[in-house]
């Protein structure tokens, strides 16, 4: 992939607690220190840091997932490290593409289709799996005709007016690509390079577009595997902002300020979840 905005650890084992260790083994031994930034911990570093943040949800139906920061991606060579006793699966998305890669307990890796068979449902098989990759991608159309790519505030405002939301999207689309044409033509390509900045912010933090063609394709694929129906939520955005606040609420803090409460509705069982905060020095 040229660029990944969007990575998801999925552990499917019974050792629900093997996947945390692991982590933290992999991080301790590649030079890192644990930090809590959260309400009780001993805040975070200082200085010119690398560091390492994930999330490790609670399990559900047979696996872990693990939320990674979008700023701090984990690296193959990292995931092959890692000694546990079970496959892992390490989903990714990118403006344009997609990648599942499968770990298997001795460190071997695939991208294949053919990796994910193992995990197939009972009610599904490889052909449908296949025909679930190539589907968007074949005619360069979308599943879901409704599904585009402006905010959902357009959208709305769009349908209110009884205005074609398709139309609407396509407009915009050529509009932005002529934009940054004409842009790029008078500054020598700088242009090219906002538009990849922009891309990136739109669709780093967590606030995934998951109506863009991309990652209906990688839902499809998704919707064949015995995997938790909830396997990209929630958002990273959602978990920084719902997790202090549960923390707050057991340490038996009930000042919540305007919109306080509608965070931890997006995500009710924040407490349960374990943060994985790591950093390093940078040496010169």
């Amino acid at each position: 992939m040229n660029e990944t905005i969007w990575q998801r650890l999925l552990f499917a084992a019974r050792d629900t607690e093997a996947m945390t260790q692991a982590l933290k083994s992999a991080l301790e031994a590649e030079g890192y220190i644990a930090y809590n930034p959260f309400p009780g911990g001993s805040g975070s570093p200082i200085g010119k840091l690398e560091r390492q943040r994930m999330f490790v949800a609670p399990p559900a139906d047979g696996w872990r997932r693990v939320l990674v920061s979008p700023e701090d991606l984990l690296k193959p060579a990292f995931l092959a490290s890692l000694q546990l006793p079970g496959p892992l699966l390490d989903i990714q998305l990118g403006p344009e593409e997609h990648r599942i890669t499968v770990y298997s307990p001795d460190g071997d890796s695939s991208t294949d289709l053919a990796a994910l068979e193992p995990f197939l449902r009972s009610d599904t098989s490889h052909e449908a799996l296949e025909v679930a990759a190539s589907a968007i991608l074949a005619k360069g159309t979308k599943p879901n005709a409704s599904a585009s790519s402006l905010p959902a505030e357009i959208e709305q405002m769009a349908a209110e007016k009884g205005v074609n939301v398709g139309q609407v999207d396509k407009l915009m689309g050529r509009m932005s690509r002529r934009l940054f044409r004409k842009m790029s033509k008078e500054s020598d390509g700088e242009a090219d390079a906002m538009k990849d900045q922009a891309r990136s912010i739109m669709m780093s933090q967590g606030n995934i577009n998951w109506n863009s063609p991309v990652a209906q394709r990688l839902q499809l694929i998704m919707q064949h595997l015995s995997v938790p129906e909830n396997w990209h939520l929630p958002d990273w955005k959602a978990i920084v902002g719902a997790y202090p606040l549960a923390l707050q609420q057991q340490r038996g803090g009930d000042l919540l300020l305007p919109g306080d409460r509608e965070t931890l509705q997006r995500v009710p069982d924040a407490a349960e979840f374990m943060p994985i905060y790591y950093a390093r020095r940078i040496t010169e």
